[in-house]
Order: structure tokens, then sequence, then C-alpha cells
């Protein structure tokens, strides 16, 4: 007789539980945030050519550089002396988006003031023709700080501007600037 095969049972395979992936948490991305860009050039008297700071004008000789850091950032400082003459300093024209509004902010040391010290906004098309300014007001004769200033262009016509210190006739000051910066909000 020949033998009949018998079926050898197989285990069969079950099921290995394994552990579930614990999540992990990722970091949140967060805003880079941008960096703010001072649009005065020589914002603080460094860059000199002769015994003037460069992008920079005066109408009288009451205004000087000061290079004994008596300012709040590096060496030079403009300073205005003047004994009732009427005196300007203004920065170079400069070009800005006129959607945007800004902080005109510069470090000021007041000496002494007995007069009219002030800030004005020259304000320029984009032929460089005057069409409107804006008066920014005066400031304490004891003031020791940084000053800011809002400034939003008049119009879609200003491509340009430039920033303005002035006394008026009649003024007597001392009066250390420095740190000047214009900056978008």
């Amino acid at each position: 007789p020949t033998p009949t095969p018998t079926a050898t049972p197989t285990a069969t395979p079950t099921a290995t539980p394994t552990e579930s992936p614990t999540p992990t948490p990722t970091a949140t991305p967060t805003a880079t945030p941008v960096p703010s860009v001072n649009l005065v050039n020589n914002s603080s008297f460094e860059q000199t050519s002769g015994n003037w700071p460069i992008a920079w004008t005066q109408d009288t000789t009451q205004w000087s550089l000061s290079t004994n850091s008596v300012g709040s950032d590096g060496a030079n400082s403009a300073r205005l002396i003047t004994n009732g003459t009427r005196a300007h300093l203004f920065t170079d024209l400069f070009n800005i988006d006129n959607t945007k509004s800004f902080v005109w902010s510069q470090y000021l040391k007041i000496n002494s003031l007995t007069g009219e010290f002030g800030f004005y906004i020259d304000e320029y098309n984009s032929n460089n023709d005057w069409i409107s300014g804006q008066w920014k007001g005066m400031i304490a004769p004891t003031f020791v700080g940084t000053h800011s200033i809002n400034y939003t262009p008049t119009s879609a016509s200003v491509q340009k501007i430039r920033l303005q210190y002035y006394v008026t006739l009649g003024s007597v000051a001392d009066i250390i600037l420095d740190a000047v910066s214009l900056i978008a909000n």
C-alpha cells in the first residue's frame, strides 16, 4: 500500500503590532523682519570732502563739521553756531515712494537757542522741479535726544525730496545735529 500523504499544518502568520510614530512638532515659520532702509545719504556726516560732509548743502557758513564726537553716531556731526543770521542745511535730493509714509528722525543737542530752529521738507517732481513743501515744526530751546517727525508726501507728483533744517533771522543758536534718518513705515 502506498502511504497517503498527510497535510502538515503550517504556521499562519499573525500581525505583530508596531508602535505608531509619535508626531514631532515642527517649528512654525515666522516672518523675517525687513531691515529698515535709511534714505538719507551720509546721515551721520562721516563721509567728507575737505571740511564738509558729502550729500549736504548749506546756504551760509554758520553750519560747520564738528569732528570731536559730540553727536550720537560716529566722530562727526553738523554744528550750527549763529548769532542772528538766517541759516539752512539741506540734504541732497533723493527719491521716495509717494505711496508710503515715513518717519524723519535726528539726534539733536540744543546747547542754546533763542529764536526758531525748525524742520522743512522740500518736495520735487521727477524733473527735479520744486512743487511743494511741508513745514514740520520747530524744536524747544533745551532739547537733547532723538526728535522724530511723521511725513506723508503731499501728492502722487512728489518723486523726490530733500530735508531742510533752518534757523530764522534773529535767532541765536548753538546746535549739534547727527544721525539723520528717513525710513518708510
